[in-house]
């Protein structure tokens, strides 16, 4: 069905006329998150493969409030957008749709599906008079970065900061600066920063500090150890960092990424590092 029919079917209804775009994206999003408990109560007759002509009452209650229109008017929207519903991509399967849309036409432009921006677009600083006015923040820096996602890995990303020409506070994404002095915002970031280009997805800490401190546990132990050579702990004190070597273009223009998920052991007594790839990808 294409946007014209969509919109036509839909001005003939009066209630329905009247639904905002917000409310048909929401309307569609739920009917194809509940695919299954549309199919599961139907006849053994009806094919998967089509969209039911009957909702279930439950689902049918449901829809009307979430989109806050009567159970007459949700009956008369699904026989509309039924078949679009029931072709909707998944969650799983958008994602993914956009991490290869990103990855074809973003990346060689210097864009990518992450950019992580501070939490404010103003200077938070009361004494300043870009605050007083209540002037946007536009200066700004971009880093190359790499995030570790809980369901995906890593990313390639860009860390943008932002920066008060009145009073040089600079903002980052998890915290600001003035005058040397680092200043957290309130709340958890979705993002945190554990290195300099390097960002955990929230979801992700419990998983990412758990295993630097099982890598950990054996050389603390060995380290502690009387009977310990000092060769034996120059193998064994070691400190777990996770890396990320990115060269994205700048952005806007059309050389390529590599992105790489990695880990580096940095001994503790001498300084000497070794590297273990973990995965490496040229985008």
């Amino acid at each position: 069905m294409d946007v014209g029919s969509l919109f036509s079917a839909m001005r003939q209804h009066h209630e329905l006329a009247a639904m905002s775009y917000i409310d048909l994206s929401r309307f569609l999003r739920y009917t194809s998150l509940l695919k299954d408990d549309i199919i599961q109560p139907q006849p053994h007759t009806v094919s998967i493969m089509a969209a039911p002509d009957i909702l279930p009452p439950s689902i049918i209650n449901f829809l009307s409030d979430v989109v806050a229109i009567s159970p007459e008017s949700v009956d008369a929207l699904w026989d509309i957008t039924k078949d679009l519903a029931w072709v909707l991509p998944t969650v799983d399967e958008a994602r993914a749709d956009e991490e290869n849309t990103f990855r074809l036409y973003g990346h060689q432009r210097g864009i990518t599906s992450h950019t992580l921006y501070p939490p404010t677009k103003q200077c938070t600083n009361s004494e300043c008079c870009a605050w007083q006015l209540g002037t946007v923040l536009k200066k700004e820096e971009q880093r190359q970065a790499v995030i570790f996602t809980h369901a995906n890995g890593a990313h390639p990303a860009w860390s943008v900061h932002l920066k008060c020409r009145q009073c040089h506070t600079n903002y980052h994404n998890n915290y600001s600066v003035k005058d040397g002095i680092r200043t957290y915002y309130g709340g958890m970031p979705a993002y945190i920063q554990v290195a300099e280009h390097q960002f955990v997805q929230r979801e992700q800490r419990v998983t990412f500090f758990v295993s630097i401190i099982e890598f950990l546990r054996p050389r603390f132990l060995a380290f502690t150890s009387p009977s310990m050579s000092p060769k034996s702990i120059h193998k064994s004190t070691t400190a777990l960092y996770v890396t990320g070597a990115y060269h994205p273009s700048p952005r806007g223009t059309g050389s390529s990424i590599i992105s790489c998920s990695c880990v580096s052991c940095t001994c503790i007594t001498c300084s000497s590092t070794s590297h273990i790839q973990a995965s490496c990808e040229t985008i």
